[in-house]
């Protein structure tokens, strides 16, 4: 079987159909993967916001804008748990946030409605339920002390 040309390592943008792994998805549009690479440089962005408002804000955005035709869901939530995780919060990804957005549901749903309002309220309020399903997280955890 011959190896298509641009693998590995294939660097069009978005790469050929025969270039993708499975299950790549591409952004929904340009205005989509301009969101991308924003949230990407604020993940990685030096700064002195903590790591907790920072995961979450990475995954209201991406939670909000559905950068993806499907499963921005569950994409936000995988992202805030890595962030959490490389940015010391949670470096033995131990404390399980989808477990307590599950479990705080309508709250999760309201606050995300509040913070796609874009306004600053809503935004608090996001940021404070975050902590508050950070907090059940721990609680959960069966390696609370």
């Amino acid at each position: 079987m011959r190896r298509c040309r641009h693998s590995p390592g294939c660097t069009r943008s978005p790469p050929p159909a025969r270039c993708r792994p499975t299950g790549w998805a591409a952004p929904r549009d340009a205005g989509s993967a301009d969101l991308l690479r924003t949230v990407a440089g604020l993940a990685t962005a030096t700064t002195e916001a903590p790591a907790l408002a920072v995961a979450a804000v990475v995954h209201a955005e991406l939670a909000v804008n559905a950068p993806f035709a499907s499963h921005n869901g569950l994409v936000a939530r995988a992202v805030e748990r890595l962030l959490l995780a490389a940015k010391g919060v949670d470096e033995k990804s131990l404390v399980v946030p989808e477990a307590a957005h599950l479990a705080l549901r309508p709250q999760y749903e309201s606050n995300l409605r509040g913070y796609a309002s874009g306004g600053p309220a809503g935004v608090h309020s996001w940021l404070l339920y975050a902590a508050e399903a950070y907090a059940a997280a721990a609680e959960a955890s069966p390696l609370r002390g």
